[in-house]
């Protein structure tokens, strides 16, 4: 008895599916998932509502609070005050990260939670 033999065609036949529903699979990854985060994007209502985050490159704390967003902080309203620092003078900004939002200031690292409240976002957490 021999060993049964798969054509020659069906090799890559085979592989060809794997490789186009590996790329879908990856195109949902990547594709899908920003999509959801921007629909319901804390970063994104905190500067549609006005608030601004002031901080700096140097200033540990400001790196914990944008870790907090992760990639939606690329959605948030930020002033480096080491390159504006005029604007944050003139704002009274001294201690980071700082949060404003009609002329009501937090300072600190704040939580999600307690950014969504400042800013009427609570629906985003």
């Amino acid at each position: 008895m021999g060993v049964k033999q798969n054509h020659p065609g069906y090799f890559l036949k085979s592989h060809l599916l794997f490789l186009t529903l590996a790329a879908a699979a990856l195109f949902l990854l990547l594709l899908w998932p920003q999509a959801v985060v921007s629909k319901n994007s804390l970063g994104k209502c905190l500067t549609d509502k006005g608030a601004v985050m002031y901080g700096s490159d140097s200033c540990e704390n400001c790196a914990n609070q944008k870790k907090l967003f992760g990639e939606d902080f690329s959605n948030v309203n930020y002033v480096n005050c080491e390159f504006s620092y005029e604007e944050c003078q003139k704002k009274e900004i001294s201690v980071y990260p700082a949060w404003a939002l009609n002329n009501k200031v937090i300072v600190g690292t704040q939580t999600l939670t307690a950014l969504s409240e400042f800013a009427g976002c609570e629906d985003r957490v």
